[in-house]
């Protein structure tokens, strides 16, 4: 028997319901609920789930948008699903690379809130053309 036939691959799949919780994930879910919808939080702020490969991170900010996309309930005639935009971004593809990576979390929050490739083009090419032509001697 081959070791992928031993080993299920559902061990390392996100939960995104209570039913599938088995390790109380839905308890930091909750928490960062708490923190994210607290009013007494000055915005904008950032939150990064931090942990070791397999330890939930994921299945925590999963539980958390799947209990945000099933609430009807509105404030401010808003449901609370349009009042935060959650933005996965995966780190690990870029193995180290620093700039690389900073590059690339800059890019996935810019598009992720509506801006377009194009227009980051854009305003990349006119920010390094302003950079170099002031750097000229």
């Amino acid at each position: 028997m081959a070791y992928d036939d031993q080993m299920p691959s559902s061990l390392d799949r996100e939960i995104s319901t209570d039913q599938q919780d088995a390790f109380g994930h839905r308890h930091y879910a909750h928490a960062l609920k708490s923190l994210i919808e607290s009013r007494t939080h000055e915005t904008p702020f950032s939150i990064g789930l931090l942990g070791g490969w397999g330890t939930g991170k994921s299945s925590v900010k999963q539980l958390y948008t799947t209990a945000l996309a099933d609430d009807p309930s509105k404030d401010g005639g808003f449901t609370r699903y349009q009042r935060f935009h959650c933005i996965t971004f995966n780190a690990w593809r870029f193995g180290g690379k620093d700039q690389d990576i900073k590059r690339a979390l800059l890019r996935h929050v810019f598009l992720e809130l509506g801006g377009e490739e194009e227009n980051l083009r854009d305003k990349l090419f006119r920010q390094v053309s302003t950079t170099l032509s002031i750097a000229k001697p």
